[in-house]
């Protein structure tokens, strides 16, 4: 029978980078807020923050 002890794991740390600081700020906060491309014909949302849309590719 295994050992029912575990050991937590340690979480693993954000990388803060320009596009995916904003992100790490509001859930900072408690909120959640989803990046959206800027591109008005588009608007989806993307997560992982990046610089350029995978729909669109504005």
């Amino acid at each position: 029978m295994a050992d029912a002890k575990r050991t937590a794991e340690p979480l693993l740390t954000p990388t803060m980078d320009e596009d995916g600081t904003p992100f790490w700020t509001y859930a900072a906060r408690g909120e959640l807020r989803i990046q959206t491309c800027a591109e008005p014909t588009c608007g989806e949302p993307r997560f992982p923050p990046r610089p350029c849309c995978p729909h669109c590719q504005s």
